[in-house]
């Protein structure tokens, strides 16, 4: 069965949630976090005053979006038109539109740690939704 979520108003807080990511995070080894709920409230707030991410399911993003990304992080995705024996990007972001902001923000971060740090370039490889969940495999970094 493939869910799809739509969250719909204002950024709160809810202590079964909480306790889900806080167990959640503890049995995959995760230390630490960074929450990056306001910076996609900010990005997803349309003219209608809610806030939607309802566009998660299955098939390829967008030219425009495939295009935007690659623009602003053209080191992370050099690769996005190699060839299929060099990597898997060359079938593109195989996810749907709604994962934009998503993918933006984490290649922002990564950008930033690698400019910060000076660490070698991260390449994607391969950005899929696969059982609901994004899936942003890479090579390079610190």
């Amino acid at each position: 069965m493939k869910r799809v979520y739509e969250l719909v108003g204002a950024p709160g807080h809810c202590e079964e949630a909480s306790f889900t990511w806080d167990a959640w995070m503890h049995v995959n080894g995760i230390a630490h976090a960074q929450d990056v709920t306001e910076d996609l409230w900010r990005r997803f707030q349309g003219d209608s005053g809610k806030t939607r991410f309802s566009d998660l399911e299955g098939g390829d993003m967008d030219a425009r979006y495939d295009n935007l990304l690659c623009g602003r992080y053209p080191m992370i995705f050099r690769d996005r038109h190699a060839s299929m024996q060099c990597t898997a990007m060359c079938w593109g972001l195989a996810c749907g539109n709604g994962w934009f902001p998503l993918i933006d923000t984490l290649c922002a971060e990564i950008q930033r740690h690698v400019d910060a740090a000076q660490a070698p370039a991260v390449v994607a490889v391969q950005v899929k939704e696969k059982f609901g969940a994004l899936r942003f495999y890479t090579t390079g970094g610190g």
